[in-house]
């Protein structure tokens, strides 16, 4: 008869493990889930979350203001467009601060030098920068909106009753209203429309300890420090398409693998220009409103996507073609 062998019990107590597992947080993978792989400058700092509207319709909350002197939500935002070789968007310094901007100088030369499309063409253009709760999203928090110049006036007249002429105070924390509209398009085919804002009043959030964090939030963090302010030296560099990010840079480890390059973009065709937003409101309520947007008359804000970075090769012969134009002017003045 076959004897069964007894498995002897291990006398070793399990080593206690030294790793701890830290878990992610929601926001740390909604970063990761949005990152780009290009190397683009962008416009705010990479810490606070910017609202891209797709086509499709939105229902916001726009947060009081909490920097200077608090007379409007909204920070009026000069950007400067298609800046370099990579069509970079930058902060206009000079007239959303009063500081000195390389590109308004590089504007403001190639204007003297004859070059007036090219001047126009990486001037700065006018937004109105606010914090708002996308409802539809609410767990991401207070997001910035570069929004065109003209949904921030057409919003403004919506604010004020067509009858009574009593001031609708829309980003009243605890009696506020609502605002929803329409987008569809992308650049400067983009439309805003149906813009009205609510009936009724309500408060910023049905629970008081989140509407209270939100408010902390902005006051921690006002409008005035969301944005990224580049050295001078750099952004004369830039406008002059003599030097891009990541130039410097050692060739990457996966230099094979380049398949989503150019895709990534900043704008997220949100970035429209002055579009036009059509107030689609009939009611005699808060979101009565006349107002219409003159597109026709409005100046193009359409920010670019990215592109793929071009050669060295490519650059030169840019600013090749800069300079070629300048020598032409200079020719035809001395004549």
């Amino acid at each position: 008869m076959a004897s069964k062998s007894k498995k002897k019990k291990s006398s070793k107590k399990s080593k206690k493990r030294s790793f701890v597992y830290k878990q992610r947080t929601t926001d740390t993978i909604k970063k990761r889930a949005a990152q780009q792989g290009g190397a683009y400058d962008s416009v705010t700092r990479s810490e606070f979350n910017d609202f891209k509207p797709k086509d499709g319709h939105f229902n916001l909350r726009i947060l009081p203001a909490t920097f200077g002197d608090r007379d409007h939500y909204g920070l009026e935002t000069f950007v400067h467009y298609g800046i370099g070789v990579d069509d970079a968007t930058y902060l206009c310094v000079n007239k959303t601060f009063n500081e000195d901007c390389a590109i308004c100088v590089a504007s403001e030369k190639a204007k003297a030098e004859g070059l007036d499309e090219f001047s126009n063409q990486i001037s700065a253009r006018k937004r109105v920068s606010m914090f708002l709760i996308d409802r539809d999203n609410e767990e991401d928090g207070p997001i910035v909106w570069m929004a065109p110049w003209t949904f921030d006036r057409d919003l403004a007249a919506l604010s004020v009753h067509k009858k009574s002429g009593k001031l609708i105070q829309i980003d009243e924390p605890d009696e506020g209203y609502d605002v929803e509209f329409t987008k569809e398009g992308a650049g400067l085919k983009t439309k805003y429309f149906g813009l009205q804002v609510d009936r009724d009043s309500s408060p910023l959030s049905d629970d008081h300890d989140v509407a209270t964090q939100w408010l902390d939030y902005i006051q921690e963090n006002p409008l005035d420090t969301v944005f990224n302010k580049y050295e001078y030296d750099y952004l004369e560099k830039m406008v002059a398409g003599t030097s891009h990010k990541g130039d410097d840079d050692e060739e990457s480890s996966e230099s094979g693998s380049d398949s989503d390059s150019g895709s990534d973009s900043d704008s997220d065709s949100d970035s429209s220009s002055d579009s036009e937003t059509d107030s689609g409101s009939d009611s005699d309520s808060a979101s009565d409103s006349d107002s219409e947007s003159d597109s026709d008359s409005e100046e193009s804000e359409s920010e670019p996507t990215p592109k793929k970075k071009k050669s060295k090769k490519k650059k030169t012969a840019k600013s090749k073609k800069v300079d070629k134009k300048l020598s032409k002017v200079k020719k035809k003045k001395r004549n």
